[in-house]
């Protein structure tokens, strides 16, 4: 029996089925947190502290500690819209994989073809939340470009998540990583230590191949791996089938960090091979430092009256009688955000 796509609840149904589509930065820093029933998202996060509880004597009974503020705002993020068509000239080909001489009926046809395209535009759209998660971790900030019908006009969504004019996100290092003589565990401690008096605790250095190079070539580092037989490039079944590499755990003035080698690319717009991790950057950080909300995605369906979906991933079937083709639109609003302010702080350690 042929799967009816035409009734997006059940289509949204089938898409909850499935295994979602994995990216690393994103799925392991910005896990997926609440969905709005808005356009808008609600973003909010809260500064740290290292406040002491205090001592009391037990006549006192107890003292009051104050609670933080946090920062609330709202944002409407840009829409990711990816969409692909579908003919009857697609309907009467083999599909691949499919027998020969299949028995197969074209709407049986059409539906594992619309099942597969969400597929392929499902995972479109998880790249460009792995590209947004890269970009906040390196920038603090997002700018979403939005495309209009006019092929040569965008219009720009910019969200920013440090205070003032300036990226207080950012450490500046005492040497390029790329010499050998540069203090790196220095660095590092010192990174660990602005993160821990904003009461965040960082555990883990992530870095693209350029840079885990220069640890791994850094004389003290060098030494110190070779001392303790360290086992560099280590599997980890967590991190394996992201392609990311463990390349050693240091101990950076009494601060234990994980160095991380991510090096997954994309496909840009002119169908170049881009790294996510742009050339020579290293950000401290922890899991789950941030999470991702979506907005809601408003529709006008078949029956002609607008219908509006709080998912991650909302599917549209446009019909074309004249044209006798459909047409699959995904759709999806996601907004990646810090769970508290400076949940992070990066360095441009190697020059490009």
């Amino acid at each position: 029996m042929a799967f009816d796509y035409n009734h997006v609840p059940s289509f949204i149904a089938a898409i909850k089925e499935e295994k979602p589509f994995s990216t690393f930065l994103k799925d392991r820093y910005f896990p997926n947190g609440q969905n709005f029933t808005t356009d808008e998202v609600l973003v909010e996060y809260k500064k740290g502290n290292k406040k002491l509880a205090p001592f009391v004597a037990p006549r006192v009974g107890g003292v009051t500690m104050k609670r933080d503020g946090y920062s609330a705002k709202t944002f409407a993020p840009a829409y990711i819209a990816p969409k692909r068509n579908l003919t009857i000239d697609d309907l009467k080909k083999k599909r691949m994989g499919e027998a020969l001489y299949s028995q197969m009926t074209p709407e049986d046809r059409a539906s594992e073809i619309m099942l597969d395209d969400e597929n392929e535009l499902d995972e479109g759209i998880a790249r460009r939340e792995n590209w947004m998660a890269a970009q906040l971790l390196i920038n603090a900030s997002i700018v979403m470009e939005e495309k209009t019908d006019d092929p040569d006009v965008t219009v720009e969504k910019e969200i920013y998540f440090y205070e003032g004019d300036s990226n207080d996100w950012i450490y500046t290092p005492s040497k390029m990583w790329s010499d050998p003589t540069a203090d790196i565990l220095g660095d590092i401690a010192a990174m660990c230590k602005v993160q821990a008096a904003n009461g965040v605790r960082s555990t883990e250095l992530l870095v693209d191949a350029t840079v885990g190079a220069a640890i791994l070539n850094n004389n003290k580092i060098k030494e110190l791996l070779d001392n303790r037989n360290y086992n560099v490039g280590a599997v980890d079944p967590e991190l394996v089938e992201f392609g990311v590499a463990k390349l050693a755990r240091l101990n950076c003035n009494g601060y234990v960090v994980d160095i991380l080698e991510y090096v997954e690319e994309y496909e840009n717009d002119n169908g170049q091979s881009v790294p996510y991790l742009p050339k020579g950057y290293a950000t401290l950080l922890a899991p789950a430092c941030g999470t991702t909300s979506y907005g809601a995605v408003s529709q006008i369906e078949e029956d002609g009256e607008w219908h509006t979906y709080a998912e991650n991933r909302v599917p549209l079937i446009l019909t074309d009688k004249k044209g006798q083709s459909k047409e699959l639109r995904l759709a999806a609003a996601p907004l990646l955000m810090p769970n508290r302010h400076h949940a992070w702080i990066t360095a441009k350690v190697i020059a490009a």
